[in-house]
Formats: C-alpha cells, sequence, structure tokens
C-alpha cells in the first residue's frame, strides 16, 4: 500500500509539473521575445553612445573607475579622520592606559620601601624618604638634593631593590687643595671640583705657623695648598668657587699636565695677576695670569732640565722673555 501510494503520488506530481512546463514555456516565449524586443532597442543606439557607457567612471574602460573612488571616500568617511591622527590617537590612548596602570601600581602595598641601605644613617636621614613612599613614585631627583646637602656628598645613585627596599649609593667629594685665608687663622678644604667643604682646623699649639701646618694637613691628604687668597674670598660649604682668584688657580691646575702637577706642593693667590706657585723642589715660579698654561709649562721644564739642581727661581709670567734665578753646582 505504501508502494502504491508513492507511486500514484509520483504520477501526480509529473502530471503538475508537465502541466507547470507547458505553462513555462509560453511564460519563456514571451519573455524571449520581449528579450529579443529590447536587444533590438540597445542594437539602435548610437556607437558614441556605446562609447559614453564605456567611458563612464567604473565602467570596463581603463583608468580610475567610479566605483573605486567611491570605496576611497567610504573607507575615509566611516571615520571622517586621517589615518596618521588616527595612530596618533591610539598611541595616545595607550599611553594614558600605561600612565594609570603605573599609577595604580605605585601604590600597591608591595613595594612601599621598608627600609634603606646606605653607606651611613646620616646619609639615610638626609634623603628622607617620606613614610608610605614606594620604590615606583619616589622622587629620586628630590633624594639626590637632599643628600648632596652634605658637603662631602660628591654623587649619588640611586638603586630599587624591588619589592621594598631603597640603596643610597654615595661617592664622596675629594679634597683638591687646603686653602689658608689671607689673614692665616682659618682654613678651608677645597673639593676638586672647585666646590668648598668645610673649615679646616688648624692646631699651631705647638708654635707652629699656620702655613706650616696647612701645608702638613694637605699632605696627609694628598692635595695641595694655596696660600695668601684675598680677603674678599668668603667659603660657603657646599658653594661653588666664585672668586677670581680662587678659579685662575685652578685653570692652572687644569691646564697643566699630570707630571707637571705631581711637581707642585702650594699655590700663593695674591691676586689674578700674581699667581706663583712653589714645586717639591724648593723652586718658586712665579705664573702671572692663567694664560699660554702650555707654554709656561714647557719653558719651566726646559729650564729646569738645562740647569739641573740650580734654579731657584724662575719668572714665566712673560712667556715669550722668561727670567730665573740660579747658584752654582759647588754651592
Amino acid at each position: 500500500m505504501a508502494l502504491s501510494f508513492s507511486q500514484k503520488s509520483n504520477s501526480s506530481a509529473r502530471l503538475r509539473r508537465n502541466t507547470a512546463s507547458d505553462k513555462d514555456r509560453a511564460r519563456l516565449r514571451q519573455s524571449t521575445s520581449g528579450a529579443t524586443s529590447r536587444r533590438s532597442g540597445t542594437a539602435g543606439l548610437g556607437t558614441s553612445q556605446k562609447k559614453k557607457r564605456l567611458n563612464t567612471p567604473g565602467g570596463s574602460g581603463g583608468g580610475k573607475g567610479f566605483l573605486g573612488n567611491r570605496d576611497k571616500n567610504r573607507k575615509s568617511a566611516s571615520t571622517g579622520i586621517p589615518m596618521p591622527a588616527l595612530i596618533a590617537a591610539g598611541v595616545a590612548a595607550l599611553a594614558v592606559v600605561g600612565l594609570v596602570a603605573l599609577l595604580v601600581l605605585s601604590q600597591l602595598p608591595v613595594f612601599v620601601i621598608t627600609g634603606i641601605d646606605a653607606d651611613s644613617e646620616t646619609i639615610a636621614r638626609l634623603a628622607e624618604v617620606e613614610e608610605g613612599t614606594t620604590l615606583l613614585n619616589l622622587n629620586t631627583g628630590e633624594i639626590t638634593a637632599n643628600v648632596q646637602r652634605n658637603p662631602w656628598v660628591g654623587s649619588v645613585k640611586i638603586i630599587r631593590e624591588f619589592p621594598d627596599r631603597l640603596r643610597i649609593v654615595v661617592t664622596e667629594r675629594e679634597v683638591g687643595a687646603i686653602v689658608l685665608m689671607g689673614s692665616g687663622d682659618a682654613a678651608w678644604c677645597l673639593g676638586s671640583d672647585g666646590v668648598w667643604i668645610e673649615p679646616v682646623q688648624l692646631n699651631t699649639s705647638d708654635k707652629r705657623s699656620a702655613e706650616e701646618v696647612a701645608l702638613e694637613r694637605a699632605s696627609e691628604l694628598g692635595c695641595l695648598l694655596i696660600t695668601d687668597v684675598p680677603s674678599s674670598v668668603s667659603p660657603q660649604a657646599g658653594a661653588e668657587v666664585t672668586d677670581d682668584t680662587i678659579l685662575a688657580v685652578l685653570e692652572y691646575l687644569n691646564g697643566f699636565s699630570e707630571d707637571f702637577r705631581s711637581q707642585i706642593s702650594s699655590f700663593s693667590a695674591t691676586s689674578v695677576d700674581a699667581i706663583a706657585c712653589t714645586l717639591t723642589n724648593g723652586v718658586e715660579v712665579s705664573l702671572g695670569n692663567a694664560t699660554d698654561i702650555n707654554a709656561k709649562e714647557r719653558i719651566i721644564t726646559q729650564i729646569l732640565a738645562e740647569h739641573p739642581n740650580q734654579v731657584t727661581y724662575i719668572n714665566v709670567r712673560v712667556p715669550s722673555s722668561p727670567s730665573y734665578r740660579s747658584i752654582s753646582a759647588d754651592n
């Protein structure tokens, strides 16, 4: 029965398809005749009109088509913002996100500084790190300035040791000279970088002169002695040298070779034009103002070489006409 019913159904379906096919053929003939008439109408167009269609932007002709331009316009119109501006905006957005993330991390308790490692307790106190400061939000410039209030501090290096330790490494300022004031009753340590450090106590109880004591102190520190400076020199701990006479001495030191510097034991700086030095062999040298430094060194070295152990005084204020005093080798 099922099979029989299926066959009947198929027969009826074929009948309906046949009937539908007749109707479709009729419609097809009508549509074909219409298409023929439309083709004949198109065929009636002139050649110039055909060319006009081909040359229409976006047609099959060469060059940029209208659709292509329209696509580009659509891309720019989708945002209304040039591409470089979009990239810049994206970078700015990422920077803002990074800043916000850093601000959030900088407040986390895990990074709060719990201890400071330094060469001394004094350095740790000078740092003045406020309680609750984290390794991410501390102000290194401010800490450096605080520590450098100690005039002996030359350079400062701040190291973050995560998660909660801060290390401060200090390089001590080297003493370049002991400066004996013109009055002879006070002396100062002067850093090799031209910064005043602190006063020097001179013990003259054994009836030695202040200059002798200052020279001994300079020898202990391995530095020079500068004497006879004007009374206008007014040192201040941690301040840079501003007096012209002291600056002239420093200019000589920087201009002389290392070998010649090692032969100088002291400077006399009564004025800018009256700079003089004493060598370790006892020879006094009148240098004058801090000009032609290399030429003066060359002349001094030449005179000493030509008259070994005989020269007591050399004048190179004017390098073109130097002079010297000497004694005989037998004296």
